[in-house]
């Protein structure tokens, strides 16, 4: 194994590679989903903890930018004290009512077939 991914493997408690297995997974189910680009990035910072930099302290940081889904909006009316509604407030609404017992007709969808001789 690499120098590199010894390190790695070591990061934030042995977490590190796990979380970003997990991050690609789900960034790679977000691409196919929208058909769009997604990143994924992982930094890593060196920090020094004495004089001569014999020692430093190592941190890592996943960002994941996943492509959004597009979202529909929807068309509302407005109100004169500023509320949306899905009907429109000024046009009447006509009194329908379910009639039970009513009879339901259907045009059949083929011509009969009769008997030839």
């Amino acid at each position: 194994m690499s120098h590199f991914l010894k390190t790695l493997s070591k990061l934030n408690k042995d977490g590190t590679i796990p979380e970003l297995d997990e991050a690609l997974a789900k960034l790679t189910m977000q691409v196919r989903l929208t058909g769009k680009p997604g990143t994924l990035t992982l930094q890593l910072k060196l920090k020094p903890m004495d004089e001569d930099g014999s020692m430093v302290e190592v941190s890592d940081s996943i960002t994941v930018k996943a492509p959004l889904i597009a979202r529909r909006g929807a068309a509302f009316f407005t109100t004169d004290d500023g509320n949306l509604l899905r009907n429109d407030p000024n046009q009447t609404e006509l009194p329908l009512t379910l009639v039970e017992g009513g009879k339901v007709e259907t045009q059949p969808t083929e011509a009969p077939k009769t008997a030839q001789a």
